[in-house]
């Protein structure tokens, strides 16, 4: 099995190779998006394991992550690609990653700190090749969050977008061709969905549960 691992730092890397190599995984390590990106469209593997945290640095000191625009490229252009997530966040705490980690195309979800869990979910990947990697209380997790998060309508989806990129109500009721009457009804239903009393309450909620994402999560 070829395993390509995008994480920016050695550990994880050393910690898998140092194990799977005996088992006859070829595993290749890209520390970028780009890296990663690039070798994909080179290379072909088996599976992916991408680290949530992986960062893309814009400027001096502004970074951004892309683990989950990563997992989107892959689901978008390797439809067919298992993928699986491994980070310091801890999914107990943060069911909430568990949601957006399985819009996002990945089978597994796999902490930092359990690597034991990761290689034992490759393993099993590599021998029967399940539909997931998810555990039951995971499930559980997932399902919880579904059943908590607000329903935004696609119309009310493209409004709280809009207001994220600054645009004033006349200008979001141009650029969606209503009248800015439309726009305040659709700011009180998304106000009320989302139990928040002004923008900055329905920004702050609307990232929460998934709605200011990039492509792979944000029509979901």
């Amino acid at each position: 099995m070829r395993v390509l691992i995008v994480d920016d730092h050695d550990v994880i890397f050393m910690g898998l190779y140092h194990v799977l190599s005996r088992e006859g995984c070829l595993l290749t390590h890209a520390k970028t998006y780009e890296e990663a990106v690039c070798r994909l469209q080179k290379e072909c593997f088996d599976t992916v394991v991408v680290d949530l945290s992986l960062v893309r640095t814009l400027g001096e000191s502004e970074e951004i992550s892309v683990g989950f625009e990563l997992l989107g490229y892959i689901k978008q252009n390797v439809p067919n690609l298992p993928t699986i997530v491994v980070t310091g966040i801890q999914w107990s705490q943060e069911p909430r990653y568990l949601f957006f980690a399985e819009r996002a195309g990945a089978m597994g979800y796999f902490c930092k700190d359990s690597i034991l869990h990761l290689i034992q979910g490759l393993k099993t990947l590599c021998a029967n090749r399940p539909d997931s990697l998810y555990s039951a209380e995971q499930c559980q997790k997932i399902l919880a969050f579904i059943r908590k998060r607000p329903l935004l309508t696609c119309r009310e989806r493209a409004v709280i977008r809009c207001l994220d990129q600054g645009l004033p109500h006349k200008e979001i009721a141009a650029k969606l061709c209503v009248s800015t009457t439309t726009i305040k009804t659709h700011l009180r239903n998304i106000y009320a969905k989302l139990q928040v009393s002004d923008t900055y309450g329905a920004l702050k909620e609307g990232r929460h549960w998934g709605y200011l994402e990039q492509g792979w999560l944000r029509d979901q």
